[in-house]
């Protein structure tokens, strides 16, 4: 059985990743904005690694869930 707090966690995860990569993105259209080409591309490969990791998260909560699930329909009714 995963434990609540690790769904908690994970849950977490996938919910706030989306606005770290947003604040990624607006910092790296600053840096454009203020021609400065090579820290707005690497905060644009960061947003993207971001986008990477938020996708692995998800699929582990997805997992998570349904082993939890699985788990809970195998115990006997009380």
């Amino acid at each position: 059985m995963i434990s609540p707090s690790t769904i908690l966690r994970l849950l977490a995860g996938v919910v706030l990743t989306p606005i770290a990569i947003v604040l990624v993105l607006g910092v790296a259209h600053l840096l454009s904005a203020m021609q400065d080409a090579a820290g707005a591309m690497f905060l644009g490969r960061l947003a993207l690694a971001l986008g990477i990791g938020w996708a692995f998260l998800g699929v582990c909560l997805l997992l998570a869930l349904a082993a939890n699930s699985l788990e809970q329909s195998k115990r006997p009714p009380e």
